[in-house]
């Protein structure tokens, strides 16, 4: 191994600790830094928080100009049904339709994956109306990205709903284990278990 006074003769030997952040060369040849992907901070938490929350007021008081705010133009939403809208198309059905009643929300996971993109991801409970005046009830996990423009502000681009269901499989191993040992610590019969979920299955 070379003493740093080799070093100095023989040139600067820059190892991966020297070389700071990661790095990653696009196919134009310029280098950029690669994204650190990592759990929201409580700040970047809080904003996100807000602009879901803005979200849900808009869908349920269909404020269109609301929504045309928070929807990115190039958002992708992808309904319980596998129904794939745009911006355009999700904004002509929330004013034609005014189908949303209630939308609640369980503990969100919100990860960095870039200064300026963050995933979100949790369950959703939508209370629904139908066509013929009836309700329906769509639980399910949704997975959001979200993009800060030039002028700070968040926005959607992606949204995807898929609904609870039979679990075939029933539970991994390791989901059992973890559902154990919740089930035996402090407070674990107010806690919901693997098996109280909509769409559990033992099968």
């Amino acid at each position: 191994m070379q003493s740093a006074n080799s070093e100095q003769h023989a040139g600067p030997v820059e190892t991966a600790s020297q070389a700071g952040p990661a790095e990653a060369v696009n196919p134009a040849g310029s280098v950029e830094a690669a994204s650190q992907v990592a759990p929201a901070d409580p700040a970047l938490r809080r904003e996100i928080e807000a602009v879901e929350a803005a979200r849900i007021r808009a869908l349920m008081a269909v404020d269109i100009a609301a929504l045309a705010e928070i929807y990115d133009e190039s958002l992708v939403h992808i309904h319980a049904p596998g129904v794939r809208h745009t911006k355009e198309m999700l904004l002509e059905h929330t004013r034609t339709r005014q189908a949303y009643r209630e939308i609640q929300r369980g503990e969100l996971t919100i990860t960095s994956l870039a200064p300026d993109v963050v995933l979100v991801t949790g369950s959703i409970r939508n209370r629904l109306g139908n066509p013929d005046g009836s309700e329906r009830i769509v639980e399910g996990m949704v997975a959001q990205v979200l993009h800060r423009g030039e002028d700070a502000r968040w926005q959607f681009v992606s949204f995807q709903l898929t609904p609870f269901g039979e679990k075939v499989w029933g539970d991994l191993p390791s989901e059992k284990a973890a559902a154990a040992g919740a089930s035996d610590g402090p407070g674990a019969s107010d806690r919901p278990g693997a098996s109280d979920r909509p769409g559990a299955s033992d099968n």
